[in-house]
């Protein structure tokens, strides 16, 4: 058996900190929308489309307008000339145009493009357009410069469209303060130029951006008087964004509702139309009821002819201005209304999202009411994504806004929380947590985000105070981890952290803890082979969660592995599950030899095999443990030692079964061999003592005496205070009895039972010590010994000393002194009687009475009997005259004759008051102890009670003078009458007492329902004697008719003893049938036997064996070579 160390394994692991680094990753999707300024609108340049600019460019021109047509023109030829400068002007404007268009796009493509090739090839596209461009920009302004700076063209056709041309072209390039020149000049030389409100709104735009509003106002408002131009509603449009800005948000309203409602069903200024439309909203956003915001915008755009699309249309640029402001109530509310009128419009999910934005900013909003928007905004993304609701792309946006507002918010939240210890930011936390994942189970960051959860529920359960709550708590918490590892899309380090995690947690909820102490050893427990037991329910999950972390970290030399390896091992080990535990066991002890847990799991393999009996597999692991980890754990070599000690008991145990089993002496002796290797391989030992008694039992089981003396002798030698020693003195006492050495027993025993007269088996031993003195007839040192006893401990153990004294009684009844028996039991009686039980009390009382009953016959009892006899040979029927004249009785010379003894009437009366006394106290019940020696005594009393009246019926003697001869008819006739009262008299005497013997028979006991069955063919065989054998008067046996008088006599007699002889027959036969089926054979048996033999001597003839019990015994000669010590 192998007995742990104390203290703990791996006491300061199996621990946790759930401090990971949650970083969420916020982007503006998560985070509140910002508040902006307000855009001022489109320019001019986005509104005015010259359409002459927006052609065909006819490069071809260029070459032959440049190099030909305009050298080759004289000035003088105004017209023709001028057109040329006008068309080539033209030309450099549309490349301008171009160019510009063409590097922004080439700038536009480089911005989203990854591969750097490409985005070094689209940055030279876009420089060299930019700088082409420029090329076209210096060609236009030149071309048109040299047109209207030409004294000879200043009437020419077309030369205030060419100065419009050349300032829109320099506006449009950002150069304003030329493109003012040019506008100035045109106002001045050609007031009435159908180009002059566009000048006016060169101007106002100039003033406009300049913030010059009360200018700007003025000149937009020239503009207004030319209702017909092109650029009246703009004009119009941007006097609307002057009161915006002055904050004159009504007369904006009206300035933009009017630019609405003269655009519209106008093609041409439908951009127009709809940036009043917008601005109409962002004013209204100043100053309006975002509850009647729909109606007013129904009725603004009542005329477009969608029905309610502009109109919501509206209401949804209201609520993105709401954001942009920042008014959350407001944003919210529209917001809602637009889901409400549209819940399948395509912005569904990007108007969820802005509800739950704004909800971060909004004053009054909870924590749980921002939470909820996100939760809303992840069903709805989880209802949507299987439907075609929603267009692709916005579909994407959906996902990316709810995955990154539950994800990241919920790291957010997580981080703060674990941050502040704030149990409100971990519960939202986890509201989020769990939004996500039943959302996005097909994200890349699903699996981290799983694992965050997991370790926000250990958080949790690490804060939960409630015992109850928190067994909840961390079953969740595991359950959390497990979801994770099964998923398993982690890093490695984060997979172990989670399988450790999940372990731990189970624990936790299991209320276990995993640190090995020192166990409690069950002796008993190592007497039977081990059968594995089924693990309750919580050890079933904590295996679970041991092997959920085996599965997933692979790498055999992590430390934290093998200390999982160990405790699963343990708790296997816990339940005798050792052959499941030992292999990991073994591997950590051969392969993990340094590590802390390896000295643990060295004991524990050795004391797995122990409980399993395999100890060849035992001693072959214990010759493979490295040196290493035996240099960690000292005791291990004294260990291994005291296990190979061990092995040699159990092999001796072993031994001595199969030799039980089989009756084997030599396995005995081979039992006792073991032992005694063990003890000589550490004679110092704590159970030297336990193996020497081992021992020697074995060798004085397998009948090698002197062996198991010298076994005994140096127990006592080398431990005279063990207990087994006393016990070995006892034990060799008997030992030495078992070869006849009686007296070498008697001394032993005496020995044991003084030394140690107080242990429980030291009666039995002066008991046999006793008898062994009166077997070699040492009387009185048997009665020293009993005496002695009954004065060292008649106080203290009375019920001991009773007993004691009660056993002195077969001393006295060796002795054969009755009278020194009888006084000895009334001792007893008057001494001990009342402790000594009732059985014995019942035995002394049936002892005594037979004493004094023995005691009171002044001869020799003959079967128990007071009385003489004479018999030689068999019986003979027929009366035989003998040459000298006719006999004096009936039957045969030869035939028995009995005479009764009178008995000591004194000790008659005291015996059959010690049988009634004896009888009574046994029919009072209770009886304990020795209740067959009870049992048998109290037959025995009963019979000696009949046994008087026995006595009795013997001494009934014929009636004198009786005949019957026919010659005296009158005579034979009194006679008779007296017989057969005589007869009847005896008979029914006879008849009470055969009853009194089969009620003793009932009772059945064998040696006195033997004795019993005797009596009853006793009864009848010697009633038929008396009459077999009866004397004949003297009258009938002289005269004349002598003989005819003599043989009438005795043939009456013979006729009344023939039936009770038959009688007799048959109850001695059965006297004998029930000795052999009880196996119970006694001088009552033998008596029965004899007693056929005269009777019937041709079927049972006699036997002259003779039987006597042995008084000697054989010496056993020892030849067995002493052991070795």
């Amino acid at each position: 058996m192998v007995t742990l160390l104390g203290g703990s394994a791996s006491a300061q692991k199996f621990t946790h900190s759930p401090t990971v680094q949650v970083k969420p990753a916020l982007t503006e999707r998560s985070k509140p929308p910002p508040k902006r300024e307000a855009p001022q609108g489109p320019t001019s340049s986005q509104i005015l489309q010259i359409q002459s600019l927006l052609g065909t460019i006819h490069t071809e021109q260029i070459t032959i307008l440049k190099d030909e047509l305009i050298p080759n023109t004289p000035d003088s030829n105004v017209v023709e000339k001028s057109d040329y400068y006008f068309r080539l002007g033209e030309i450099y404007a549309k490349l301008h145009q171009l160019h510009r268009l063409k590097s922004a796009e080439a700038e536009i493509a480089r911005d989203g493009e990854r591969d750097v090739t490409r985005r070094a090839a689209l940055a030279k596209q876009s420089a060299d357009h930019k700088a082409k461009a420029k090329q076209a920009l210096l060609d236009t302004v030149g071309t048109y410069q040299k047109f209207v700076d030409n004294p000879l063209f200043v009437s020419a056709p077309k030369v205030d469209i060419a100065l419009f041309y050349m300032a829109y072209t320099l506006q449009s390039a950002g150069y304003l303060k030329e493109a003012r020149v040019a506008y100035d000049k045109l106002l001045r030389n050609y007031p009435t130029s159908r180009f002059v409100p566009e000048a006016h709104l060169a101007f106002a735009e100039a003033f406009f951006e300049q913030r010059q509003l009360a200018d700007a106002e003025a000149r937009y408002k020239l503009v207004l008087k030319f209702p017909k131009s092109s650029v009246y509603r703009f004009a119009q449009y941007k006097l609307g964004w002057v009161a915006y800005n002055l904050g004159k948000f009504a007369d904006a309203m009206q300035a933009f509702n009017e630019v609405i409602q003269g655009t519209r069903n106008d093609p041409t200024k439908a951009m127009l139309h709809r940036s009043a439309s917008k601005d109409f909203v962002r004013a209204y956003a100043e100053i309006g009821k975002a509850d009647k915001a729909l109606l007013t915008f129904k009725r603004v755009s009542a005329g477009d002819g969608i029905g309610n699309t502009s109109g919501l249309t509206m209401l949804s640029s209201l609520s993105d201005h709401y954001l942009d402001q920042g008014k959350s109530d407001k944003a919210i509310y529209v917001l809602r209304e637009l889901m409400t009128q549209q819940p399948k419009h395509k912005n569904v999910c990007l108007w969820e999202h802005s509800i739950a934005r704004s909800m971060m900013t909004l004053p009054s909003a909870t924590g749980d009411d921002r939470v909820a928007e996100i939760e809303a905004l992840t069903k709805l993304y989880a209802a949507l994504q299987d439907k075609s609701v929603l267009p692709k792309a916005e579909l994407v946006d959906c996902r990316d806004a709810a995955a990154e507002m539950s994800g990241q918010l919920a790291r957010a939240y997580h981080q703060e929380g674990v941050k502040t210890r704030n149990p409100e930011q971990l519960r939202l936390a986890g509201r989020l947590y769990r939004a996500y994942l039943g959302a996005f189970q097909g994200a890349p960051d699903f699996a981290e985000t799983q694992y965050f959860h997991a370790e926000l529920a250990w958080v949790f359960a690490e804060l939960e105070k409630d015992p109850r709550l928190a067994v909840v708590k961390w079953e969740a918490t595991a359950t959390a981890f497990s979801d994770v590892l099964e998923r398993g899309k982690l890093p490695a380090k984060l997979i172990q952290i989670s399988a450790y995690a999940a372990m731990l947690a189970r624990m936790k909820s299991l209320q276990i803890d995993p640190r090995v102490r020192q166990e409690k050893v069950d002796e008993a427990a190592y007497d039977r082979v081990a059968l594995p037991k089924q693990l309750p329910e919580n050890e079933t999950k904590l295996l679970a969660a041991f092997d959920g972390y085996l599965k997933h970290v692979r790498d055999p030399n992590d430390s934290e592995r093998i200390d999982v390896m160990f405790h699963r091992a343990n708790l296997l080990r816990r339940f005798d599950r050792f052959a499941e535990a030992i292999p990991a066991l073994e591997v950590i002890v051969l392969q993990h030899g340094t590590h802390e847990t390896a000295p643990w799991a060295l004991q524990l393999v050795l004391d797995s095999y122990n409980r399993l009996k395999n100890y060849e597999g035992m001693f072959a692991f214990a010759n493979k443990v490295p040196p290493k980890v035996l240099a960690l754990w000292p005791e291990g070599e004294i260990t291994i030692k005291d296990l190979q000690r061990q092995q040699l008991r159990k092999q001796g145990e072993e031994h001595e079964k199969q030799a039980k089993a089989s009756g084997n002496l030599e396995l005995y002796v081979a039992c006792a061999n073991k032992n005694v290797a063990a003890y000589n391989m550490n004679p110092l030992s704590d159970d030297a003592d336990q193996i020497l008694y081992n021992a020697g039992v074995c060798f004085e089981l397998g009948k090698s005496i002197s062996a198991a003396k010298g076994m005994y002798l140096l127990l006592q030698q080398h431990f005279p205070k063990s207990k087994l020693a006393a016990k070995s003195v006892a034990r060799l006492g008997n030992a030495l009895a078992s070869i006849a050495f009686y007296k070498e027993a008697a001394e032993k025993l005496e020995e044991y039972a003084t030394k140690y007269a107080g242990e429980d088996n030291a009666f039995p031993a002066l008991s046999d010590a006793v008898q062994f003195r009166k077997g070699i007839g040492d009387d009185a040192k048997a009665l020293a010994n009993t005496r002695q006893f009954i004065q060292m401990f008649g106080k203290t153990k009375p019920a001991e000393a009773a007993t004691a004294f009660f056993s002195m009684t077969s001393i006295y009844e060796k002795q054969g002194d009755l009278d020194k028996l009888a006084a000895h039991l009334r001792a007893y009686l008057v001494q001990w009687g009342s402790v000594g039980g009732g059985d014995r009390r019942v035995i002394a009382q049936a002892k005594l009475g037979q004493a004094l009953w023995q005691a009171a016959c002044p001869v020799a009892t003959i079967d128990g009997t007071c009385m003489r006899m004479t018999r030689v040979a068999s019986l003979g029927r027929q009366l035989r005259v003998a040459a000298d004249g006719i006999p004096k009785r009936c039957g045969d010379a030869t035939q028995a004759e009995l005479e009764v003894i009178p008995r000591d009437e004194r000790k008659v009366k005291a015996a059959l008051a010690a049988f009634t006394a004896a009888t009574a106290e046994y029919e009072r019940g209770g009886i304990t102890g020795d209740t067959r020696g009870a049992l048998y005594h109290y037959a025995l009393a009963k019979f000696g009670k009949v046994e008087r009246q026995y006595e009795q019926y013997l001494a009934m003697q014929i009636p004198a003078n009786l005949t019957f001869s026919t010659r005296q008819p009158a005579i034979a006739d009194q006679s008779r009458k007296r017989f057969l009262a005589w007869f009847e008299g005896k008979s029914k005497l006879g008849v009470a007492m055969k009853n009194e013997y089969v009620s003793i028979i009932a009772l059945k006991d064998g040696a006195i329902a033997i004795a019993s069955a005797a009596r009853l063919g006793a009864i009848s065989q010697n009633f038929s004697v008396q009459l077999f054998r009866a004397e004949i008067p003297v009258d009938q046996r002289t005269g004349p008719y002598a003989e005819e008088t003599s043989q009438a006599y005795c043939d009456e007699l013979t006729l009344r003893a023939e039936p009770l002889q038959q009688f007799a027959e048959t109850s001695y036969e059965a006297c004998l049938l029930t000795s052999t089926k009880l196996g119970w054979f006694s001088e009552w048996s033998r008596a029965c036997e004899r007693e056929l033999g005269q009777l019937l001597p041709d079927r049972y003839p006699k036997a002259f064996e003779l039987r006597r019990s042995p008084d000697a015994f054989a010496r056993i000669v020892d030849v067995e070579k002493a052991p070795t010590l």
